[in-house]
């Protein structure tokens, strides 16, 4: 068989799916701005907006009975959205006021999610830590499609799998490690590392998956949560998150 004639299949037989690939958005932080206000107390006379109107989940029992039962405050508990200030930051298994993540400006992007990380050192000198950077409350799996678009989930109706993960993110030369992790229908939780975040500005991580990797084929698919891993340096760290993007062959 001619050479060119075999180079030429195998170039169709690498590229071909890639033709009919789909992009979908799993989450696009510029979605999640607070846009309604939901009142912490009764007597909460703020305007300020706290919740995101597309993601507001009430979890809590709204009967008469539960109403008067609990108290407004203990309701209210139950009550959460992925407004980028709700969203929480975990070193090392602990919380604390020193990390967490709030709404930034960007000229090229609107708002993003921000995220400032405190990692512990001792003497100056860095402990290996970790710190997961995720959502109140994992998407709901079915009956709640406005997760989907840029909220958290996708929806894979034909089976493909999920050929390139996509995140733009904003470095600032901390050199720390960034994973991803996404969890589809059957509970079953996917982490990928990404590289170090040893580069200034906005950038677009690519991971492309191996073809012979078919992990991600289930038909829901939604964000877990990013890890940053502390192996460059301890102390502050700093970043933001535009977007999260899967490719579907």
């Amino acid at each position: 068989m001619n050479k060119k004639y075999c180079a030429f299949l195998i170039l169709i037989m690498v590229f071909m799916p890639l033709v009919f690939a789909q992009e979908f958005v799993l989450i696009d932080f510029s979605l999640l701005t607070a846009d309604i206000r939901v009142p912490v107390s009764e007597n909460d006379e703020d305007t300020t907006p706290n919740e995101n109107s597309h993601t507001f989940m009430d979890f809590s029992d709204n009967s008469r009975s539960s109403q008067r039962d609990y108290s407004f405050e203990y309701l209210r508990s139950f009550q959460s959205s992925f407004a980028i200030g709700n969203w929480e930051v975990i070193v090392d298994g602990v919380t604390n006021d020193s990390s967490f993540t709030r709404e930034a400006p960007s000229r090229q992007w609107g708002t993003v999610l921000g995220v400032r990380i405190r990692f512990p050192e001792i003497d100056s000198y860095s402990i290996r830590s970790s710190a997961i950077i995720r959502p109140p409350f994992s998407s709901p799996f079915s009956g709640f499609g406005s997760f989907e678009n840029g909220y958290g989930s996708v929806i894979n109706d034909r089976n493909r799998r999920v050929r390139v993960i996509y995140v733009t993110v904003y470095g600032l030369n901390f050199g720390n490690s960034l994973f991803i992790t996404l969890e589809d229908i059957h509970g079953e939780e996917f982490t990928f590392y990404l590289g170090r975040l040893d580069f200034d500005g906005w950038k677009t991580i690519v991971f492309q998956l191996p073809f012979s990797d078919s992990r991600l084929t289930a038909g829901y698919i939604r964000f877990k949560n990013f890890e940053i891993i502390n192996d460059a340096r301890s102390g502050d760290f700093i970043a933001y998150f535009k977007d999260v993007r899967l490719l579907y062959e």
